[in-house]
């Protein structure tokens, strides 16, 4: 499959989806701070989730720089992953309107998860089919920033568990997990 393609494509589903999410933003519903305030839910949960999408589209940038060859199943992969990204508007809309609720959290924090694996899954399946020549030295870096695997497992466990006692852990637990990713990261 032709890369440049392939590269144009993820780049349009993503700004979908960051537009979608731009676009649920709520606007206060008075002209005071105290408004302003009000939506703090939605403003952290979209922030959270807009830097998670912007790193992952960095990520997935850098992966592809460095590839030749993009094979079918590495196409398809790249649509469910895009596809469990585009949950994240509708995951971030109801974490942020019930954020002491453990069921938006579980929601927001599953697809979270989902949407990881599937980057992994992704990274490797690249690395593993671009292998030889000029290209595996970068696909290597990237594989080795992107796959510590207890650090993300005791993260997960913890948010897992975390959100049955305090919900807002589903946000929290997210966000030391791509701080962890990104400064790791090239």
């Amino acid at each position: 499959m032709n890369k440049d393609r392939f590269l144009a494509f993820t780049d349009a589903i993503v700004a979908i989806i960051m537009t979608i999410m731009v676009l649920e933003v709520k606007i206060p519903v008075g002209p005071t701070f105290k408004s302003l305030s009000q939506e703090a839910p939605y403003f952290l949960a979209f922030i959270v989730s807009f830097m998670i999408i912007c790193s992952a589209w960095y990520y997935h940038h850098y992966l592809f720089a460095h590839s030749k060859l993009i094979s079918r199943k590495i196409y398809w992969v790249n649509c469910i992953w895009l596809l469990s990204m585009a949950f994240f508007p509708v995951a971030t809309g109801w974490v942020s309107e019930f954020p002491l609720k453990r069921e938006p959290g579980y929601f927001y924090f599953g697809i979270y998860i989902i949407w990881a694996i599937l980057f992994y899954v992704l990274n490797r399946m690249t690395e593993k089919f671009n292998r030889g020549g000029n290209s595996s030295k970068g696909l290597e870096l990237v594989k080795t920033n992107t796959t510590n695997y207890g650090l993300d497992a005791g993260l997960f466990l913890l948010g897992a568990v975390g959100i049955y006692f305090w919900a807002p852990m589903a946000l929290l637990v997210t966000v030391l997990h791509a701080l962890s990713w990104n400064l790791h990261g090239n």
